[in-house]
């Protein structure tokens, strides 16, 4: 964890896991949220505990990291998607 330097007072992910999301939470904000348990196999925790330990987070950061990780990425694939019949006929629209 570093100084967020856009954030004075707070907490940012280090470098490594910036570059791994392109953009991390704010480490203050995930402290500070209401928790709840979950049930994993354990194989995934042993996996996550990894990747905990290997970005100096907890397992809850880690776990809003990872879910944000895979919001962003399917984001990526719909926008990388043809656009259909109906979008292109919206975009190519006469405005005047």
């Amino acid at each position: 964890r570093v100084e967020n330097p856009s954030m004075p007072g707070t907490t940012r992910c280090s470098a490594r896991l910036d570059c791994l999301l392109s953009s991390c939470i704010p480490l203050c904000i995930l402290s500070r949220m209401p928790s709840t348990t979950i049930r994993l196999d354990r194989a995934t925790h042993q996996e996550l505990s990894r990747i905990a330990r290997e970005f100096g987070t907890t397992m809850g950061e880690t776990v809003a990291l990872v879910v944000r990780h895979f919001r962003q990425d399917r984001i990526g694939e719909e926008l990388e998607a043809p656009l259909t019949p109906d979008e292109v006929e919206w975009l190519n629209a006469d405005l005047g």
